[in-house]
């Protein structure tokens, strides 16, 4: 009695009824080997064998087909970056906003931390259930509704997994596997948990080799059975293309590798699912974890990231080792810029809107922006823009002199310094000590550049009037300059025409303005000021308490003087109707822009808001 060779049934007639094969095709089938081993084998990183022609061409077959797959042709490409970043866009990309992903997850810790290295010097993060509930905001949706309806562009379905698989698609594209069966619910989000994550170290010496980069995608892992079966069953797919991976196992877990240009290793390492970058990296990873010396132990992040305010998506940089490293390998002191500091950001969609924080932490001489609502007591009203600090001088000054401290760089600043004075007779240290108070800019429309009515104006107080004269003496002196003089008390005007621009200082024994055109300067001693502005005090509401206004923005008034400046040009074309209709809608959505500062506990926060309504009234 005959059996199958691969299946042990009896035969038949000497066919076998179950796997439907005859005797030379069992014989065939039985001789299939590995299905991705080269003919010459050798023992590879992981134990597995692997050809001698390992990046020569190979010919996999699979066991249960008679048929050999296509010749694979390994490339020298950048797969491995569209494999990062295809996965990355699929667990970070609109479709981790779908509603229904929302009721997976449970707590809010995020895990990800514990798995970065404490010297790191940059790591992203994106809570995806706060994600999530931004898209489903009411003013998200309505705002997504009125682009349909205005422009009859159909916006992204967030909810049936479309987007998603779309995405899984281009994945399949750019791994040169066009017939990839996956499925975001199945293969992504039946695992992934709240938290996903980037963090990167890397030399950047003029030197340094790709394989210098250091660096790690995170994905939190809410079932760890289930994101193995779902890498494997990836690993699967993409193996039948032309992508050369190998698989091996490190404590019992599938470890997933492949080359190009950076070495990269891909598994799960207890509660995350890494895909890391760089030589020892994974294994780096792996360490840090156990040992519970990550970037969740430092005092300094764990100081930085308690400062920020509940947020979305969050980051952090490492300033001074950034900037540290670029000195080092620039073979420069590094010292002066240990003053370059830490700092942390946060966005989210808050009740004003998309609100953006950043907490830093800097040396004690480093300057660090400052409450310009002084400024805004001085400021015209009826402006587009304004921004306002204190201490114009003494924050150049300081910065400066972190250059002076460097040998290479205050020799040739000392130099540029003393050749201004010997050229003009003006002292530039003493120009910046004069300058101390408030200070600020604007922009409105009290002015005419091309036949656009655009002006701005910027002003800083003065301790001392004396420098700025002696600076104006020699500019007059100038014979392609010929000032009109004229006085607005309490200040001495000169106008100066440049043909396109008509620009005008202003000089008072206590301020300095410049100013296109110069009837700006008129309307800073008209009383009218950017404080008592009703739009002004509205954006500025928008604050947190105790932030002091820095900059804002009026985007409905920006758009007012656009569509204005476009009557003239419009035509019937759909394309400026097309552009009308969304500057309407950015005007009425997002009416204005402010940012804000303060300190907290020795530490410099800033809230930018980007203000969001459901149209019409921002106060509604």
């Amino acid at each position: 009695m005959d059996t199958c060779e691969i299946c042990g049934g009896v035969l038949s007639a000497g066919s076998c009824p179950t796997c439907s094969t005859g005797p030379a095709e069992a014989a065939d089938a039985s001789s299939v080997g590995d299905p991705v081993t080269p003919e010459v084998p050798e023992v590879g990183l992981f134990g597995e064998t692997k050809g001698a022609d390992f990046f020569g061409v190979i010919t996999p077959t699979l066991a249960d087909n008679s048929e050999p797959l296509p010749t694979v042709v390994p490339r020298k490409s950048r797969a491995w970056m569209y494999a990062v970043g295809g996965f990355a866009a699929v667990v970070i990309g609109v479709g981790a906003v779908s509603a229904s992903f929302l009721g997976l997850f449970v707590g809010n810790s995020n895990e990800t931390v514990g798995y970065v290295p404490a010297d790191a010097q940059g790591y992203f993060v994106i809570d995806l259930v706060d994600s999530a509930a931004a898209f489903s905001d009411d003013r998200i949706q309505s705002l997504m509704a009125q682009i349909e309806q205005d422009f009859g562009v159909e916006t992204p379905d967030m909810k049936n997994g479309a987007v998603e698989e779309e995405i899984l698609d281009g994945m399949a594209q750019e791994l040169g596997v066009a017939n990839l069966d996956l499925s975001f619910r199945d293969d992504v989000a039946s695992w992934a948990g709240r938290h996903v994550a980037v963090w990167f170290r890397a030399d950047i010496s003029a030197d340094a080799q790709p394989e210098d980069v250091a660096g790690c995608f995170l994905v939190e892992t809410r079932d760890g059975g289930e994101a193995d079966a779902a890498l494997e069953r990836i690993y699967n797919e993409i193996r039948q293309g032309d992508f050369v991976i190998s698989r091996g196992e490190a404590d019992g877990v599938a470890v997933y590798e492949w080359t190009d240009e950076v070495p990269v290793k891909a598994g799960r390492i207890d509660g995350v699912v890494a895909l890391c970058a760089g030589a020892g990296t994974f294994e780096e990873v792996k360490a840090v974890h156990e040992s519970g010396v990550s970037l969740a132990s430092s005092e300094s992040f764990a100081e930085l990231e308690g400062a920020l305010g509940d947020w979305a998506m969050m980051g952090y940089l490492d300033t001074e080792q950034l900037v540290n490293d670029v000195m080092t390998q620039e073979g420069l002191d590094s010292a002066p810029f240990a003053r370059a500091g830490r700092l942390a950001f946060g966005a989210n969609l808050t009740d004003a809107g998309l609100t953006f924080e950043s907490v830093s932490v800097f040396g004690p001489d480093f300057p660090a922006i400052a409450d310009g609502l002084a400024a805004a007591d001085i400021l015209p009203s009826n402006v587009y823009f304004a921004a306002g600090g204190q201490d114009l001088g003494k924050t150049v000054s300081t910065m400066i002199d972190v250059y002076r401290d460097v040998p290479d760089f205050g020799g040739m600043i000392d130099e540029a310094f003393t050749e201004v004075h010997e050229t003009t007779g003006v002292d530039l240290d003493e120009i910046l000590d004069s300058l101390e108070g408030p200070f600020g800019l604007a922009v409105s429309a009290d002015g005419l550049i091309e036949d656009v009515e655009v002006g701005a104006v910027f002003f800083t107080d003065l301790n001392d009037r004396g420098p700025i004269d002696g600076l104006l003496s020699f500019v007059n002196e100038q014979e392609y300059l010929l000032p009109i003089e004229r006085v607005s008390p309490p200040y001495d005007v000169m106008v100066y025409d440049f043909g396109l621009i008509k620009g005008g200082v202003g000089v008072s024994d206590d301020r300095l303005i410049f100013a296109i055109e110069d009837g700006m300067i008129d309307r800073m001693v008209s009383g009218d000021v950017l404080a008592d502005d009703p739009a002004f005090q509205e954006a500025v509401g928008y604050l947190p308490e105790g932030a002091g206004w820095v900059a804002y923005a009026d985007v409905r008034k920006i758009v007012n003087a656009v569509l204005k400046a476009m009557d003239g040009d419009m035509t019937t074309q759909v394309e400026d109707l097309e552009f009308r209709s969304a500057l309407e809608i950015a005007g009425d959505r997002f009416p204005y822009l402010v940012s804000g500062v303060e300190t907290v506990d020795g530490l410099v926060r800033q809230t930018a808001i980007i203000v969001f309504t459901e149209g019409s009234d921002p106060g509604a």
